[in-house]
């Protein structure tokens, strides 16, 4: 029997996402994949990943759109996109006109409109699909809370109170220093870490939402709160002693996790210190341009009238997801983190109890190798596709950005009235080049 030639895939982006894509797809059981084409600014990323990877130098490639003009989509079977949140409206429409099938990074774009357009953009019955890198629908703790709540274990669903806890560390790599730290080059902070969360709740809830009301500001990582001495990076000599924040005891550290690879490729505690003196994670974490909030609550109604509370701050002590549903036939709380993984199930009237210890081993507990798994079973035709397509997605995008609207505007915002402007608009999108 003739062996099956390999699944070509193109990634977009060398960052941490394509990386993990990219690693996760190669080594796949269902195999074989091949990573044919690798576009990536920096050189030295684009090559680490391409040698990984043994990609021939013809498919090296310094931007997303060289790849595109060269013809690759042509020749490949899938497309993994991981460019910058603000480079993802016109770099899928690119992927979907060339009819191949791709995971889109999350949030799949930066704007109600630039969501409508590529929903737009998906709904001809021509397009290729397009999965969204909504991974903790493939965990197996969500899935398992998706068939307790689906399946009735607590009766109908009246309300829902989800917090997310972000490091103090992880708020000050990624909110602060990091790459969505000014909402108007990446995208609102709720939508970029939340948008997860918002479709969790609503394939929970097998709804959208209807209404969305939210208040939060930038609080602690300012220039009122940083110590006596600062200076405008921590490697320019600041004598600070006991600052949380300092970017040398963090990053000046040997290893190849995250987020110490973020900064530099090589895993030495030398080669970052040397890296820290020019890249933005060096700088003081009270003296960036970062302007998205660092603490926000919003609340959110469903047409059904299930009413949804999403708190989010990132002055945690540790990093966690906290959910918990009422509902008419009992409540439900599940604990997705490291300290107690675990979901309880408590029912009404019998004073029974239920909890369930869920392993979160792998990426996102699990869901990155997830929805490779599940991209793999589209593209060789063994099972079901990604559940988590551009259409399914559209309900968190716009929830969290009509949020976003009603935090800098002081208003209650109807989600439904919000989604149908963005459609309305979408086609008036231009895209301007670089």
């Amino acid at each position: 029997m003739t062996a099956s030639p390999p699944k070509r895939v193109a990634v977009l982006g060398a960052g941490n996402r394509g990386r993990t894509y990219a690693g996760l797809a190669a080594e796949h059981r269902l195999g074989p994949f091949e990573i044919a084409a690798i576009a990536e600014p920096r050189e030295a990323w684009l090559t680490d990943l391409a040698d990984r990877h043994d990609v021939a130098p013809s498919g090296r490639f310094g931007d997303w759109r060289s790849l595109v003009d060269a013809g690759v989509l042509d020749d490949v079977d899938v497309v993994v996109n991981t460019t910058p949140d603000r480079l993802h409206l016109e770099s899928a429409r690119a992927v979907i006109a060339a009819g191949r099938p791709m995971i889109l990074e999350k949030p799949m774009a930066a704007t109600a409109v630039d969501v409508a357009a590529i929903a737009a953009a998906c709904a001809d019955p021509a397009a290729p699909p397009v999965w969204v890198a909504h991974v903790l629908r493939y965990t197996t703790f969500f899935s398992r809370l998706h068939e307790l709540v689906r399946g009735g274990a607590i009766g109908t669903v009246m309300s829902v109170d989800h917090a997310e806890t972000i490091a103090h560390w992880h708020f000050a790599h990624s909110y602060v220093r990091g790459n969505w730290a000014v909402a108007g080059t990446s995208s609102p902070m709720i939508l970029a870490k939340c948008c997860h969360d918002l479709d969790i709740i609503s394939w929970l809830l097998d709804e959208p939402f209807a209404t969305a009301a939210s208040l939060g500001s930038l609080g602690s990582f300012t220039r009122e709160h940083e110590p006596q001495g600062a200076l405008d990076r921590c490697t320019d000599g600041c004598e600070v002693t006991d600052c949380l924040f300092d970017a040398r005891p963090f990053y000046g550290r040997d290893g190849d996790r995250w987020p110490l690879s973020v900064l530099e490729l090589q895993p030495t505690a030398a080669a970052r210190l040397e890296a820290l003196t020019t890249s933005p994670y060096g700088r003081c974490a009270f003296r960036c341009d970062n302007d998205v909030p660092d603490r926000q609550a919003s609340i959110f109604t469903t047409p059904s009238g299930v009413t949804v509370s999403l708190s989010i701050t990132g002055n945690a002590h540790t990093e966690g997801r906290r959910l918990r549903l009422d509902g008419t036939a009992g409540s439900i709380v599940a604990r997705f983190d490291h300290v107690d993984p675990s979901i309880e199930i408590m029912t009404h009237g019998t004073g029974g109890a239920t909890r369930e210890i869920i392993d979160l081993s792998g990426g996102h507990g699990g869901g990155d190798g997830g929805i490779i798994d599940a991209m793999a079973s589209a593209v060789f035709g063994v099972g079901p596709p990604p559940s988590s397509t551009v259409a399914s997605a559209v309900p968190s995008h716009m929830a969290a950005l009509a949020a976003e609207a009603s935090r800098q505007t002081g208003t209650i915002v109807d989600v439904a009235e919000f989604e149908r402007d963005a459609f309305a608009r979408a086609g008036e999108v231009t895209i301007t080049q670089d």
